[in-house]
């Protein structure tokens, strides 16, 4: 089933944002003017790279976006090996006037990057990863299609950090193009503070160039750092500075239950009281936060091993390891039965040695000793509550979450998202956090989490040279409300959930209510383009006028979408 998104464009948008109006005429199935089987297989036959059509059996696994919730149907899609068969592609789309999305090599939950009828490209191939190691001035060359596992690897030989994502399935192609936060951004930085120049294909003079901040495309390179992916040019490949790590390292990973009968505020006062303690936490923290609701089975089944059913809830959220086995000792003598309701977790990476992390965030460690659980260790051992680590790549898969189950472990995701000021943290704002945990759904595949990424610190440092928003550089946290499920016939009880949270989150933020691109929320929204965007986007129409100025490549709320009204171009699901 199709969902049709319509496009609202109001006189006078907010803040003086002017609508601008892209070509929106291209060439689709129905059309005569659409290419023909055969005109697609010669032009298979030009590249180095293959591509796969919609009988072909690849097609459907090229395409999944790791969430049901959305579908599309290219025309077809190519897999290029080289620059030079990433340009073809461009001219094809070109010469038969057809739209051009492209993925990198990361998970799609969002399913913006694709678009029926349009000639789609999968970057997989584009996975060099060579790392200079010379000190402080230490860089790395990647190409889009790969996804953080990969450049770790290559990284870690080094004794080098890459200020990446926490996620092993997210792709670095369209993370830099949205922003990119990280376990450690309020220490070095958005991913985009990293990036030193970029590899493009031009769509209007389809070639390849080199771009920086200091290059003739410096207004692209602009751009491409924030401004979201598949939208100005085709990015090949980055190159992004490393960082030396610090002489030692340490991950924090503290757990709450949410409630009990006889301590009903236990998680809702832990997390109000980590928001007061985040400014005064060194930037030297990264944190991540997380609300989540438990599995039917551990309300339903009397007689379940309670124990081994939160840490397996627990561990969905922060894996990094295919097959492991994983303890959870239960803090202070504290016994945990089927009354109570949902976890709280704080995962917390600190960029220097575990003496001086303690010191900066003892008053958490300390607060409500009663309602914790102890640390659960990706590997199988029972932890303290703060860990030293040896070694980087020790450090960074303290907080990686599941392959393969990223926002939980359903079929089926959606998100509502938010860019949090500390104004917004109201009781109604917990009355939210609460709701979440809550929850209890039909069954063990089902359940609603709330994530939170600790901003500040150099995230602040505003940059003219990205795209990023003010909105993003100030504010407090990223917020986002999902859901997860497998059965179909909950889409719609999810939709409306999730709907009705995100009216709750936008009516606490009101006009502020900003967003992070690479958190999307895809169901309808009407001022996507300051929410995404702010101040930067008159700035990001003119680049996309200048290197796009028919509109070839589109993602859905990308620069260039304000022109679409056709519903055929929208390929999600009605819900």
């Amino acid at each position: 089933m199709k969902r049709t998104a319509l496009v609202l464009v109001a006189a006078g948008f907010c803040q003086g944002i002017q609508f601008n109006k892209f070509s929106a005429d291209k060439c689709t199935s129905d059309q005569a003017c659409f290419p023909t089987d055969r005109e697609i297989r010669e032009f298979a036959l030009t590249l180095k790279g293959g591509i796969a059509m919609m009988l072909d059996a690849e097609y459907n696994k090229l395409l999944d976006m790791n969430n049901m919730m959305f579908t599309a149907r290219p025309a077809f899609v190519a897999t290029p090996k080289t620059d030079e068969d990433v340009v073809k592609a461009v001219a094809f789309a070109k010469k038969k006037n057809m739209r051009l999305s492209v993925r990198g090599g990361g998970h799609a939950y969002d399913g913006q990057n694709a678009q029926d009828d349009a000639v789609h490209l999968n970057m997989k191939h584009f996975n060099r990863r060579d790392v200079t190691s010379v000190g402080e001035a230490s860089f790395i060359r990647v190409g889009v299609g790969l996804e953080f596992t990969d450049i770790y690897a290559a990284v870690y030989d080094h004794n080098l950090i890459f200020n990446g994502g926490s996620c092993p399935t997210v792709g670095v192609g369209g993370w830099i193009q949205g922003g990119g936060t990280s376990g450690i951004n309020r220490m070095v930085g958005l991913g985009v503070d990293s990036v030193l120049e970029m590899k493009v294909v031009l769509i209007e003079e389809e070639k390849v160039v080199t771009i920086s901040a200091a290059s003739q495309h410096a207004d692209l390179f602009f751009a491409l750092l924030g401004g979201g992916g598949g939208t100005f040019a085709v990015a090949l490949e980055y190159k992004i500075r490393l960082h030396v790590p610090p002489t030692s390292l340490a991950a924090l990973s503290l757990d709450y239950v949410w409630s009990t009968p006889d301590m009903p505020d236990c998680g809702r006062s832990a997390i109000e009281y980590f928001m007061s303690l985040q400014d005064e936490i060194t930037d030297k923290w990264g944190i991540y936060v997380v609300v989540s609701s438990l599995p039917h089975d551990h309300f339903g089944n009397q007689n379940s091993d309670v124990p081994v059913r939160i840490a397996s809830y627990q561990n969905r959220w922060h894996r990094s390891m295919p097959k492991q086995k994983v303890l959870l000792q239960q803090s202070r003598g504290l016994s945990f039965d089927h009354n109570h309701t949902g976890i709280l977790t704080f995962h917390g990476l600190h960029y220097g040695p575990i003496d001086e992390a303690r010191a900066s965030i003892q008053k958490l460690l300390d607060f409500r000793p009663e309602c914790t659980l102890s640390a659960i260790d990706k590997l199988g051992d029972v932890l303290p509550t703060l860990e030293p680590k040896a070694t980087f790549e020790d450090y960074q898969s303290a907080i990686s979450c599941s392959r393969g189950g990223g926002l939980g472990c359903g079929d089926r995701i959606t998100n509502k998202p938010l860019l949090v000021t500390e104004k917004m943290l109201t009781p109604a704002f917990y009355d939210l956090l609460s709701n979440v945990a809550e929850f209890v759904g039909n069954d063990e595949h089902e359940g609603i989490g709330f994530m939170w990424t600790a901003l500040g610190g150099a995230v602040q440092k505003y940059s003219a040279t990205t795209s990023v928003s003010r909105g993003f550089r100030t504010a407090f946290g990223n917020a986002a409300f999902n859901g997860y499920w497998i059965d179909e016939a909950r889409n719609s009880f999810f939709t409306h959930l999730s709907r009705d949270f995100g009216r709750r989150m936008y009516a606490l933020a009101g006009k502020d209510a900003n967003m992070y691109v690479n958190y999307p929320d895809t169901d309808g929204l009407s001022d996507w383009q300051y929410r995404y965007f702010g101040d930067k986007y008159d700035r990001l129409v003119k680049v996309k006028e200048k290197y796009d100025r028919k509109n070839f490549l589109l993602k859905y709320q990308g620069i260039g979408w304000e022109a679409v009204n056709r519903t055929s171009q929208d390929a999600r699901d009605e819900l």
